[in-house]
């Protein structure tokens, strides 16, 4: 071994050893916004030593993470986090990381680390730090410190209006994580609807009819300036004010100045947010002094250039489902909390309460994770993680009603009074188009109508989470995903209703010898004919295809993702002629499956005229190249990353790939 290869290999050994050894004898053992405020002297000490500009923390995972691909998933978040990792697996069930870089980076990985891969179940993360940042609002009084026990007390009175159905939790024998997606497939199986998967979170139907896809519960008939409007919190509710809905008043602004300006107009508290973004990020609410101001707006100006601030309503967090024009299902979404028994404290309460998150679909994978804020919260109330609440007392941890951020999900729909359900439904046919809406209410009451007591919109979304009500954590279960196929492609279709297509198919890739016969397999689980036509190169197969539409779009789909140990799909296409490839030359070439570009079948055109002008400048406002192909598909290139998004589906692609420089998923 020569002596570049040793000096690699003792680097790599004596790094996270190194690490390993501060994140032991240096770890504040704080949960607080300044972690180092009783431990002074372990900050000193930490500055003075060498790799002072990194953080690092030893993280404990314990939990079904052995065998499912943990590891090596974590390690890929890592990664893409540009954050130096060493993990090993330390027995049965339990995980160690060394991670080291950027503190705030590696924050956001250990919240990635609570949720796991989708295999895992994740019941704890033990951390011990070396450098750990401290947080915004550190040097703030404890009055300071955002909060609303008006809120909070709101959200205590509502609870105990419902006490019926918060006696028992609902029980799901299938606890497996679902995403909105798999509840379309399993309506879409029983209706007879072709499908196809294209992602995580997109869909593609086509009924004997019509077809139509979806991003999440988005359908294509949103246009890209409607999804782009309601995207933006604060254009989203001038544009409800014009149709004199109610909503908070508030305002966007850039400069701190002009925003303090307002504030002292102002005679309730503030809420200040990002003007864009989602599950509660860089939100900050019951905002009384311009000291706690500033440091609401610093937290906002992570997430975005422009912040939001606006009156606070005092009250509960509802979210209500509308389809089809029609407000199905309500929603009251209560921060993450716990309640008193009289004998164990707050921190065997939360495991207690995330060991009940952990049998529900929805929340296994958003569990209540104790932050830096954690601790200033629960002091406001005069308790820490140590204190014993009183049999029955409610404490709140933040007051964040997002089921990502450990909210509980009660079904309300038969307690909700009628006049706000019909907010809802005004507020969707506002914007046009009414498959599917998630409308978020403030209300005081939940039980009064919207002018007898304080109630506003506070957002809209137009890719609202499908699994919410179907998986509530209390209260009755509504299949939003079967509601919404049957508004989108009405009729259960029998076979006969779907036209026959007689179709001409070229195939290429690396195909081995058992290629004919795993397609005769197909062709005969999807109940189609196939018929070989011979053409001169062994890397190209061109078959006649005979069938009911949706059983031959069902093999057309299998066959272009087909794949094994042997050889795999690259490219199929639909040929009007044999003419179309009597000129074409194949040569032998072997690319990896993650560097080929897919040709994917197009089985219909959508007659859609989106906005493409607008996707094209947000994602040069990103840095990316854009180049328009065909049918409102985009190519999108810059250093980092590439790939291809279509109009209606790449607002995810643009916020959460672009902005993070993640590798791009393909469409």
């Amino acid at each position: 071994m020569n002596r570049m290869k040793v000096k690699k290999k003792i680097k790599k050994i004596a790094k996270p050893a190194y690490y390993g050894m501060l994140t032991t004898l240096l770890d504040p053992k704080s949960e607080g916004l300044d972690p180092y405020e009783e431990a002074k002297l372990k900050k000193q000490i930490s500055e003075m030593l060498p790799g002072s500009d990194y953080a690092a923390v030893k993280l404990i995972i314990r939990g079904e993470v052995t065998r499912v691909g943990y590891k090596k998933w974590l390690a890929r978040r890592a990664r893409l986090l540009g954050l130096d990792n060493f993990l090993r697996y330390k027995g049965v069930n339990k995980v160690q990381a060394i991670v080291i870089g950027d503190g705030e980076d590696i924050e956001d990985l250990i919240r990635d680390a609570w949720k796991g891969s989708k295999r895992s179940k994740v019941v704890s993360v033990e951390e011990h730090w070396y450098n750990k940042p401290k947080k915004e609002g550190a040097d703030l009084e404890s009055d300071d410190i955002s909060w609303s026990q008006e809120t909070a007390d709101a959200y205590i009175h509502t609870l105990d209006s419902l006490k019926d159905i918060m006696k028992t939790p609902r029980v799901y024998e299938d606890q497996g994580k679902k995403v909105g997606t798999d509840e379309l497939i399993r309506v879409a199986r029983k209706r007879n609807v072709f499908y196809s998967r294209l992602g995580l979170k997109e869909l593609y139907f086509e009924g004997a009819e019509y077809p139509i896809a979806l991003q999440r519960s988005q359908s294509t008939r949103v246009s890209s300036l409607v999804h782009y409007l309601t995207d933006h919190k604060q254009a989203a509710k001038d544009f409800l004010e014009k149709s004199r809905l109610p909503i908070p008043r508030g305002y966007v602004f850039d400069q701190l100045d002009k925003a303090k300006e307002f504030y002292r107009t102002c005679e309730n508290p503030m809420v200040v947010k990002p003007a864009v973004g989602l599950n509660g990020t860089g939100v900050s609410v019951d905002i009384r002094s311009e000291k706690a101001l500033v440091t609401a707006w610093q937290y906002a100006k992570h997430y975005h250039d422009k912040v939001v601030i606006e009156e606070m309503i005092l009250g509960v967090d509802i979210r209500v489902v509308v389809i089809g024009g029609k407000a199905k299902a309500a929603l009251l979404r209560v921060p993450a909390n716990v309640k008193g028994d009289g004998e164990k404290n707050i921190e065997e309460l939360i495991t207690e309460k995330n060991a009940l998150r952990l049998t529900n679909p929805r929340l296994r994978k958003n569990l209540i994770i104790r932050d830096a804020y954690t601790d200033a919260y629960l002091k406001r109330q005069g308790h820490s993680m140590k204190s014993v609440p009183k049999k029955g007392e409610v404490l709140f941890l933040h007051l964040k009603a997002n089921i990502c951020k450990g909210a509980d999900s009660i079904s309300i729909t038969e307690y909700i009074h009628p006049d706000l359900m019909r907010l809802a439904e005004e507020a969707s046919r506002a914007f046009g188009v009414e498959d599917y809406w998630g409308i978020d209410l403030l209300v005081g009451r939940i039980d009064q109508p919207r002018d007898q007591d304080q109630c506003a919109i506070i957002e809209l979304n137009s890719t609202a989470n499908i699994e919410n009500v179907i998986y509530p954590l209390y209260g009755s279960s509504f299949d939003s995903a079967n509601e919404l196929v049957s508004h989108l492609l009405p009729k259960v279709y029998k076979d006969e209703e779907y036209p026959r297509e007689d179709l001409l198919v070229k195939i290429t890739g690396n195909l081995p010898d058992n290629f004919i016969g795993e397609l005769e397999e197909l062709a005969e689980e999807f109940q189609v004919t196939i018929k070989n036509i011979p053409v001169e190169s062994y890397e190209l197969l061109v078959m006649e295809i005979a069938g009911r539409r949706q059983r031959v779009l069902e093999f057309l789909d299998n066959a272009q993702r087909w794949k094994d140990a042997t050889g795999y799909v690259d490219g199929l296409r639909i040929l009007d002629s044999l003419e179309d490839i009597k000129n074409e030359k194949h040569r032998r070439k072997v690319p990896m499956p993650d560097d080929r570009e897919i040709n994917r079948y197009e089985p219909a055109k959508l007659k859609i005229s989106p906005n493409i002008d607008l996707f094209v400048q947000g994602f040069k406002n990103k840095g990316y190249n854009t180049e328009y192909l065909y049918e409102g598909l985009l190519k999108i290139t810059s250093d980092a990353a590439h790939g291809i998004t279509g109009a209606y589906h790449s607002s995810l692609f643009s916020d959460k790939i672009c902005e993070k420089k993640y590798p791009a998923k393909q469409l």
